[in-house]
């Protein structure tokens, strides 16, 4: 069976996107994103897109990691996503609708750049969803079922769950270790993407992750967003943040109600097409 494909990439978060606008290619996602992502025997990639049309004026956009499993949402590839749509199916459009899991986002393409509106954080347990005594979990000390050390905490949702924690040095921090240990734990009943943020200043972070379904990675945009968010809930961060992580920068914006509350965020940053291939597998 072959497969037409596009490699994309943004912030060195890389993706194969799948056209599926006109009919449906892969049946079975799940298996197909296990040998796609493979970097030694398959094209290579922290996950897999599948586009496709959902109703009148808004596409789909299904996110396979390399596990199998389905992800609820995700920045980097929303933007790689907007910037197919622009080139192979609306050059003259710049804003789209694009269903996710998580609700409909509509990012705005300018050249190369793409800026999305990723709506509004929740602080709450429920929402991740994650096991614990209070109804949020704000800079509060977590225990991982391990040797190692308490460390505080903070619970984001941005659609997927996020544990953000702030370190003084995240070139130190044993992320492969610590992202497996925490990421599984079973007290984050749907697992957990888990970032290490160094606060540089008010407006710049530094940020590495270890991401739920494909293990490290060099950026994740609702990754950025919630270490911000979290960052501004405790007093470390303002609404005007640059983001760096392995993979390059990403700007963050907040904005702030009458009442001091995140009313809605904003992802901003490039994204790229690698190249575009096809792929000889068996029938999926």
């Amino acid at each position: 069976m072959q497969i037409e494909f596009t490699k994309m990439q943004a912030t060195g978060n890389d993706f194969i996107v799948i056209d599926e606008i006109e009919r449906a290619i892969v049946a079975n996602k799940a298996e197909f994103a296990k040998l796609a992502c493979d970097r030694h025997f398959g094209i290579g990639a922290d996950g897999v897109l599948f586009v496709s049309k959902a109703t009148a004026g808004v596409y789909g956009m299904k996110i396979i990691n390399p596990d199998g499993s389905e992800a609820e949402m995700c920045g980097n590839g929303m933007r790689c996503v907007a910037l197919y749509l622009k080139k192979y199916h609306a050059p003259t459009a710049n804003r789209f609708r694009v269903k996710t899991l998580a609700g409909i986002m509509e990012p705005v393409v300018a050249g190369k750049m793409v800026d999305v509106n990723m709506g509004k954080p929740s602080f709450k347990c429920r929402d991740l969803p994650f096991e614990c005594k209070s109804e949020t979990f704000l800079n509060q000390e977590f225990k991982p079922k391990s040797d190692d050390k308490p460390m505080n905490m903070t619970t984001v949702s941005m659609g997927n769950p996020h544990a953000v924690f702030f370190v003084k040095n995240v070139d130190k921090v044993p992320l492969v270790r610590l992202g497996q240990v925490i990421g599984l734990d079973y007290r984050f009943q749907q697992g957990v993407n888990v970032h290490f943020a160094q606060v540089v200043s008010k407006n710049m972070v530094r940020l590495v992750t270890w991401e739920r379904g494909a293990g490290l990675t060099l950026a994740c945009g609702t990754g950025a967003i919630s270490t911000v968010s979290a960052g501004y809930k405790l007093g470390l961060l303002g609404t005007d943040v640059r983001a760096e992580l392995p993979g390059g920068e990403l700007n963050i914006k907040l904005e702030i109600d009458k009442k001091g509350v995140i009313a809605n965020t904003y992802l901003i940053g490039p994204a790229v097409e690698v190249f575009r291939g096809t792929f000889e597998c068996p029938k999926f």
